[in-house]
């Protein structure tokens, strides 16, 4: 099985590549990623890394630090 690379768009514009195993094309907004198997070659647009190189994506603190909090039942 071929590796996912991960495509990023370096310009200041939207961009978009042929992706030849899907048969269409990608289209990338500034910044943005993506993963795929067929990727253009490495330009002054495109940056192409592997994809177990690519850093993980830390957890949100929002999503860590959540309590649940009981309602508390005023009836005896």
């Amino acid at each position: 099985m071929k590796k996912l690379k991960v495509v990023t768009n370096k310009s200041k514009d939207p961009r978009k590549f042929r992706d030849k195993k899907l048969g269409r094309d990608v289209i990338l907004q500034p910044g943005e990623s993506t993963f795929t198997s067929s990727p253009p070659k490495p330009n002054s647009i495109f940056k192409v890394e592997d994809e177990t190189n690519r850093e993980k994506p830390k957890a949100r603190a929002a999503i860590v630090g959540v309590k649940k909090i009981r309602k508390e039942d005023d009836s005896e």
